[in-house]
């Protein structure tokens, strides 16, 4: 977080600020300038992240201090894992810590890798365009097609192979949409029309739609599929599940 802010700044070790790299390399899919306010969101996400955490160092469960008596806080991957092995003992016991976890860590988190997403896309647009000597339009159409691979791709993983893990995480479309906005308000043109303008609209609907229907499973499968429906709570014991995950890992 300290980094970011002297990245914004421009203060040292970073040469420039990152509005004027971003006034610098414009490209065909640089979003509008009110579209990085959103970075006010992901500060007080993360704020809020740490204020959790450490809260963690000072507050008890029935395993003695929370920082070290649940394994699901390091990162999102490792909160996702760790909650889906503890989450039926948290969530009989200490539901406020599993929804503050899911808000909070992974929800939150989520914004912002997907933000830092989009930027490195952005990135690399501009390498294509300096390095490689690709056309504005053809590097954005590049980077957009990788965009659409990774939304595609992660709606298959998170509703299929990784939902157990990632089922209540639903703040990637959004965050992915906001952006298209900004992208679609900077570049429009009502006289012009280009194939980069067809695909961001393109995009922009597939991510409407996959973010609808994914708000719709996740109703569909907390009613129909609860994560913890028939789960034996004694069996579930926090020093058992770390006992038996040891035992695989070994």
């Amino acid at each position: 977080m300290v980094f970011s802010n002297f990245a914004l700044a421009g203060r040292d070790p970073f040469l420039q600020s990152t509005g004027n790299i971003s006034v610098d390399y414009t490209t065909d899919i640089t979003p509008s300038n009110w579209t990085f306010a959103i970075w006010g969101i992901i500060y007080g996400l993360m704020a809020a992240v740490l204020v959790y955490v450490l809260s963690t160092l000072f507050r008890k469960n029935a395993y003695g201090y929370v920082y070290c008596s649940l394994a699901v806080l390091p990162l999102i991957a490792f909160s996702c894992i760790g909650l889906h092995a503890y989450g039926a003992w948290l969530h009989k016991y200490h539901r406020a810590d599993s929804y503050r976890i899911r808000v909070l860590v992974q929800n939150g988190i989520a914004i912002y890798a997907t933000w830092t997403t989009i930027a490195s896309l952005v990135n690399l647009n501009i390498v294509l365009v300096t390095e490689a000597n690709m056309s504005q339009n053809d590097a954005a159409t590049t980077t957009l097609s990788i965009l659409l691979v990774v939304i595609v791709t992660w709606f298959v993983l998170e509703n299929w192979l990784l939902e157990k893990h990632v089922r209540y995480i639903v703040s990637i479309y959004p965050t992915v949409i906001y952006g298209l906005v900004g992208v679609f308000t900077k570049i429009f043109d009502p006289e012009i029309t280009s194939r980069n303008d067809i695909f961001i609209v393109a995009l922009l609907a597939t991510a409407s739609v996959l973010f609808v229907l994914r708000i719709v499973l996740v109703i569909w499968k907390h009613i129909k599929r609860p994560l913890y429906r028939g789960v034996n709570f004694e069996a579930m014991e926090p020093t058992e599940i770390a006992q038996k995950n040891k035992k695989i890992f070994i």
